[in-house]
């Protein structure tokens, strides 16, 4: 079965198989109930544009041009999304690894090489890192970690597909741009501030893999 024929019960029956494994192995339950707020529900948002407001409500419930409409499939792979890569977070939790593969397979979730990093600064995201940030030393209003979008112009942009783990600086650093293209711009960034062969030779790695990617 692939993730183009699982139904949305049979979304929820696995889900609910990965959440208790990750309970098995202590992920901290005000960590699950955080991620899995911010991919069902929509934000608290009580100000800006009428239209935009919206206060935990199902995000397949609204309008499909509201910012923050997902289909209850995307939510759900979504959600799965970002507890799979969890486990792949330096001293992520552990759990059966072919209950991962199973899941990442039947699901067509993408496990970024087996370890989760930002997808700009090529950091290795640390889960002790994301518990801390969520639950043992959480700060009001500011979270180190973001759930990012590969491309913040996709419509719907909540999409499983379009969605991972990333820092807050890099989120904050691609605004608008593709994960590529921000990618890059990171990479010359860094090139002006640290001269090197290293860097310099990063942005041309960069360059070269988006080249490919194109078919160029």
């Amino acid at each position: 079965m692939t993730n183009l024929d699982a139904s949305c019960d049979a979304i929820r029956v696995d889900v609910t198989r990965l959440e208790k494994a990750l309970k098995q192995a202590q992920l901290p339950g005000k960590l699950l109930a955080s991620i899995k707020r911010k991919c069902l529900l929509t934000p608290r948002r009580q100000t800006g544009r009428a239209e935009h407001r919206t206060n935990r409500e199902s995000r397949w419930k609204l309008a499909s041009s509201h910012p923050d409409y997902s289909s209850e499939r995307d939510a759900l792979l979504i959600y799965m999304t970002l507890l799979l890569q969890i486990v792949h977070m330096e001293n992520g939790p552990r759990i059966d690894a072919s209950l991962v593969q199973d899941l990442a397979t039947k699901h067509g979730i993408n496990l970024l090489g087996g370890t989760t990093t930002d997808p700009l600064t090529e950091e290795v995201l640390s889960y002790n890192d994301l518990v801390a940030d969520v639950v043992s030393k959480p700060k009001h209003g500011f979270s180190k970690f973001h759930i990012g979008h590969q491309n913040p112009k996709l419509t719907p942009k909540h999409q499983h597909g379009n969605i991972r783990w990333q820092l807050k600086t890099s989120n904050d650093f691609q605004a608008t741009m593709t994960a590529d293209v921000a990618r890059i711009a990171f990479a010359l960034n860094r090139l002006c501030q640290q001269p090197t062969k290293k860097t310099a030779a990063k942005v041309d790695q960069l360059i070269d893999a988006l080249k490919k990617k194109l078919g160029l």
